[in-house]
This record gives structure tokens, C-alpha cells and sequence, in this order.
């Protein structure tokens, strides 16, 4: 008996310890400090971007060069590349290389082998491509390799990596959101795409991130919003976690910015930190959104014309009075599940994709209005204090 009592109690400093060390790690003083560092030649949104040879690049993106879409501006897909020496003063490198069709809204994770692109969409609807960009040390330029397509054509997914093992997460199949997790082994490619347990739920514009463990590692799956067909869009605060060793789906808690705000979450950036945390960088909560949208549903079911045109002139004091996208960022505990706040960005870009180098966070270009893109490259320094 008082061996057992003792095996109890000794079992239970233990679990206390590893709840305070847990929580010692979040609690530790992380920062990062936001500065403009480039600008790109073009302002637009959805690129890819990713670490290839000490090179950001940032390739393909979409944006309204003519005018804004309620002023019947037409949305244009781009197949630019661009690349910033990261190393060297974040110079823009000249690249006369373009991707092999203009490309928005795809995933896309850096890996040693250089930076992969998954899916998007373009003029011509939603793609399955997937390929690389590895910037060549030797040629000082961009070398472009195929691999294997997607098993279905997804844009606005999610990507992470543990290992060499590519994990793509929900997107919108050009009807709907999807429940789709797929996975690609890039050091066995001839193997092609694995499917996956379903997501628990069907995700466009989440952010996903990886936890990275020896015995067992986890893709954490952050918000998102749900497309429907002839249905408003449904939005999302959850937080999934998906077990690589038992290959299940966990609830978690859902995101909580404060301890009285839970916010919805999407069009955000994710980058990890350790393994112990994640750093989520802004989003779109969906308030504004989700208005809009109804205004586009009852302006599309009004018959009278003097109403429809009220309705349209509500519409635009809601998207001319928009103050722009979060600019929150947050430090995630994965074991706690808490979120404390870091600096926040000094502008608000969703819809790109950030990437983590050494110390440093890049997010180039973005959406920071409805309709209204930017071409900054934000760099943030990640410092950290006991």
C-alpha cells in the first residue's frame, strides 16, 4: 500500500512539473519587432513565399490593378517571381524566371529541397499542380521542378512539413469547402499523395502548424471558414490537433484571444516556434465579412430597385468605414492551450503566407482591405528574454 501511495505521489510532482514547465516556456518573455524591409514591384495578394538558399521568394498572387471589384474591376493572376537576398541587406534579386501559369491562393511550405507550391487557383479555375522553387547557388537562378499532382484540384489550403513528410490541410474545391487531408513523403515522391482521416471539419483558409516530437508529432489546425453552396459562410474558432503516430483527429479548446473574446479566425499566418509554441499572426475575425456578405445575398434577392439600391449604398459605407484586418499577434501554447500577446504588426495583411527563417518571420505583399493589396515585405525579429 504505501508503495502504491508513493508511486501516486511521485507520479503527481511529476505531472506538476511538467505543467510548470510548460507553462515557465510560454510564459518566457518572447517578442517580435516588425519592420518594413522591401517592397515588391507589384502589390498583390495569395503569392507563395519561402526559403530557398538563404532566398525569399515570392511567386505568383493576384490583385485589381484596374479598380475594385464592386466598381467592376476584374481580378488579375499573376506568374511573377521575385526574390529578396534575405542575407544580404534584403536586396531584390533581378529574376527574369515566371511560374509556367499566373497563380494565387496556393499552399506552400519551405523545404531543404526549396519551396514547395501546392493547388491555388487562376482565370482559368482551381489547380492541382504542385512543383518546387529552388534558388541554385550556382546559377543564381530559379530552377522549377514537377511533382506529383494533387489528387484534387484545392485552393486556399493549409501546409505544414514534419520531416520530410508534406501535410495539406481542407481548401475550397471551387464549390465548397473541403474536408480533404492528403500527405506527401518529398524524399519518396514516386509514392504520390497518401489520403489522410478527414478532417474534422470542412476548412478553407485555416492555418496549420506543426509539433514537431520524437515519440509522436501533432498538426495543430487553426480556424478557417467553411464555403457553402447557396448558404452564408460558416466561420470558425476551432483549434484541431491531428496525432502522426495514431493518425486521429483531437478537439482542443477554441482559440481565445483574451479570456472574454473567442474570435473567429481565418486568411491568417501561423509559423512555429519550438515545441512547445506557435506564434498566429493576424487574420480576419469574419465580423465585416460575414456582413457583406448577407448585404450580396438580399442585394441579389431584392426585386425593388429603390431598395436594392439602399441596400447597396449600406454595403459600401460598410466596406469604405473597413479599419483594415487584425493586427493581433499571439503567442499559442501548444500543451496549455493559451494564447498571450507579442507586438503587434504594424499593418495588416491576410491571405499570404509567412515564413519562418532563423530568427526572423517574413510576409510578403497581402490583402489589408477588401480589395486592397500591398506590396511590403514585413521581416519580424523574434527576440526573446527570461
Amino acid at each position: 500500500m504505501f508503495n502504491k501511495q508513493k508511486f501516486t505521489f511521485l507520479f503527481f510532482i511529476q505531472t506538476i512539473l511538467f505543467v510548470y514547465h510548460s507553462y515557465s516556456q510560454h510564459k518566457m518573455m518572447y517578442n517580435v519587432n516588425w519592420r518594413v524591409i522591401a517592397s515588391l514591384p507589384v502589390s498583390v495578394s495569395g503569392s507563395f513565399c519561402g526559403v530557398s538558399n538563404g532566398m525569399l521568394i515570392v511567386a505568383g498572387g493576384s490583385n485589381f490593378p484596374d479598380a475594385k471589384p464592386w466598381q467592376g474591376g476584374k481580378k488579375k493572376y499573376w506568374n511573377k517571381i521575385y526574390v529578396i537576398d534575405i542575407k544580404n541587406n534584403y536586396q531584390l534579386i533581378p529574376v527574369q524566371d515566371t511560374l509556367e501559369k499566373n497563380v494565387a491562393y496556393g499552399a506552400c511550405v519551405s523545404t531543404a529541397q526549396g519551396v514547395l507550391c501546392l493547388g491555388g487557383e487562376n482565370e482559368n479555375g482551381i489547380l492541382n499542380d504542385v512543383f518546387l522553387l529552388h534558388w541554385d547557388l550556382k546559377t543564381q537562378k530559379i530552377e522549377k521542378e514537377k511533382l506529383p499532382s494533387l489528387p484534387i484540384a484545392l485552393t486556399s489550403s493549409s501546409a505544414c512539413s514534419v520531416q520530410s513528410k508534406i501535410f495539406l490541410i481542407g481548401g475550397d474545391n471551387g464549390k465548397e469547402s473541403t474536408n480533404s487531408f492528403f500527405q506527401l513523403d518529398i524524399n519518396a515522391v514516386n509514392k504520390g499523395w497518401t489520403q489522410l482521416p478527414a478532417l474534422p471539419a470542412s476548412l478553407s483558409f485555416p492555418i496549420s502548424a506543426a509539433n514537431v516530437h520524437a515519440e509522436a508529432s501533432n498538426i495543430i489546425v487553426i480556424g478557417g471558414r467553411e464555403k457553402m453552396e447557396n448558404a452564408l459562410t460558416k466561420l470558425y474558432n476551432t483549434v484541431y490537433t491531428y496525432n502522426t503516430s495514431l493518425k486521429k483527429w483531437e478537439k482542443k479548446k477554441n482559440i481565445c484571444h483574451t479570456d472574454s473574446d473567442s474570435s473567429h479566425l481565418s486568411a491568417g499566418n501561423i509559423v512555429s516556434l519550438n515545441n512547445e509554441n506557435i506564434i498566429i499572426i493576424g487574420g480576419d475575425d469574419g465580423k465585416t465579412f460575414s456582413k457583406i456578405e448577407k448585404f450580396n445575398m438580399l442585394i441579389g434577392q431584392e426585386t425593388n430597385e429603390s431598395k436594392k439600391a439602399e441596400l447597396v449604398a449600406q454595403k459600401m459605407e460598410l466596406i469604405n468605414n473597413h479599419k483594415g484586418f487584425s493586427k493581433k499577434v499571439f503567442l499559442y501554447n501548444i500543451h496549455t492551450q493559451q494564447c498571450l500577446p507579442l507586438s503587434d504588426l504594424p499593418f495588416s495583411p491576410v491571405t499570404t503566407n509567412a515564413v519562418k527563417w532563423n530568427d526572423e518571420i517574413f510576409i510578403a505583399g497581402g490583402e489589408i482591405k477588401p480589395g486592397e493589396r500591398t506590396n511590403l515585405v514585413l521581416c519580424g525579429k523574434i527576440t526573446r528574454k527570461h
